[in-house]
């Protein structure tokens, strides 16, 4: 359960950012905070190391992911006015 509050927050984490910010910098800072956060709290509930960090790199997939479909959302946004 714990495996899918982390991919549903790393997405909101992605959308937010790529909705609100739109810079590169942005989602650049945000990777290694979600990766480092993600595995210390996996690892934390006894996943061990190997798959606290085959599950952070899904969390970073579903931020990356939904930052760009918020930049693409807001690219939309941006161009219907």
């Amino acid at each position: 359960m714990i495996i899918l509050y982390l991919w549903a927050a790393s997405a909101w984490v992605g959308l937010a950012v790529g909705f609100i910010f739109l810079r590169v910098l942005a989602i650049v800072l945000a990777s290694p905070l979600v990766a480092l956060l993600s595995a210390a709290l996996l690892y934390h509930y006894g996943f061990g190391l190997v798959r606290a960090l085959s599950i952070s790199m899904g969390s970073l997939a579903a931020l990356q992911g939904f930052y760009l479909l918020g930049a693409a959302m807001r690219y939309a946004a941006m161009n219907d006015e």
